[in-house]
């Protein structure tokens, strides 16, 4: 499968003669093919969401970041952009002749399910990050609270009380350390 040989980036590429951070390129390529992924069929033999959760184990497990990088916990907030849209009853794009998994599955309680387990682990992941920034790095805690945050309004559930409340913690550790950057974010 394709999406593990993501699993062999490179950390550093070299371009135009210089060894550079592949943080960039990666990023955008694992970007474009969730938005594949939102209409490409799951194999029903293989299971629910199968591609889904592969890429989301070769984000787990790559090496090729940076320490100091953004992009795992940027690849997790779009993973729960891609799962958002993989739950609804109709996906915003098709393939013509090619059966997508809001036809395969619609709306199964299973296939849902399946969703929102995976929407918990991811969230999970990113709060963990976002925890282990908080003495290490308050404003990169503070600017990924944010990017966080905005996800969430816009994909998120916001009539669920649950949900609310999160965005609102989000929110309120954004701000805690607040940078001009976040404060200008916050405004747009």
């Amino acid at each position: 499968m394709a999406i593990t040989l993501l699993s062999e980036f490179p950390k550093q590429i070299e371009i135009e003669g210089k060894l550079v951070s592949s943080d960039k390129y990666l990023y955008e390529s694992v970007t474009n093919l969730m938005s594949t992924l939102v209409i490409a069929p799951d194999n029903p033999d293989a299971g629910v969401l199968y591609l889904a959760h592969g890429l989301n184990n070769v984000i787990n497990h790559m090496k090729c970041f940076d320490d100091t990088s953004e992009t795992r916990v940027m690849l997790f907030i779009n993973m729960l952009c891609l799962l958002s849209t993989q739950i609804q009853k109709i996906l915003p794009y098709h393939i013509p002749k090619v059966e997508s998994n809001d036809t395969l599955y619609g709306n199964d309680e299973n296939f849902i399910n399946e969703i929102h387990q995976r929407l918990t682990r991811i969230c999970e992941q990113i709060i963990q990050t976002l925890k282990d920034l908080a003495t290490t790095n308050p404003k990169r805690q503070s600017t990924l609270a944010l990017e966080f945050f905005s996800r969430l309004i816009a994909h998120g559930d916001l009539n669920q009380p649950k949900c609310m409340k999160f965005a609102v913690n989000l929110w309120d550790l954004a701000q805690k350390s607040s940078t001009p950057d976040t404060q200008k974010s916050a405004v747009i």
